[in-house]
């Protein structure tokens, strides 16, 4: 099995979860930012599994792009996606479901929450500002949930699921 792992990552969480993920896939994985993939590429791969971060409740506008643009090819596809965001239930459920297509979703043979992280250093003074008053953090932290990335493996593999 081919598997791509496409993702966008605005300071590096989501790649990691990805580059974590395609280290836990049998049979021949690649990952690649989705602003550097190619449509026509999409042709190669039996798997192709998209991850993607959540800012302010919205996916970031260059994989919604991507899934709009590459329809056509991810619907022949067995696809799947992956959130990194602080809210697990909100992304999994709200997240999903406002900002992703019906077709994706229904299509989508996996869906996961891998959890988040907050670097404050690589956020510029508005953005730590804000994520310092909403969500109410002093310092930068990681809550990316390795189990959730063993289990999404199993699920891509056909595995078991990990107990966590």
């Amino acid at each position: 099995m081919k598997t791509l792992i496409l993702y966008y990552s605005k300071y590096g969480t989501t790649e990691a979860c990805g580059r974590q993920l395609a280290d836990k896939i049998r049979g021949s994985v690649e990952v690649l930012n989705i602003k550097e993939a190619s449509i026509q590429k999409l042709k190669d791969y039996d798997s192709i599994i998209i991850g993607a971060s959540i800012y302010a409740g919205t996916i970031n506008k260059e994989v919604k792009r991507f899934i709009a643009e590459a329809a056509e090819i991810l619907q022949e596809k067995r696809i799947g996606i992956f959130l990194c965001c602080h809210d697990k239930q909100k992304g999994l459920g709200e997240f999903m479901t406002a900002n992703l297509p019906d077709w994706f979703l229904e299509k989508a043979f996996v869906k996961a929450h891998l959890g988040h992280e907050i670097k404050l250093e690589a956020m510029n003074f508005f953005e730590r500002g804000l994520i310092k008053h909403i969500i109410k953090v002093k310092e930068s932290y990681s809550q990316v949930d390795s189990v959730a990335i063993e289990n999404l493996a199993a699920e891509i593999n056909g595995w078991e699921k990990v107990d966590g």
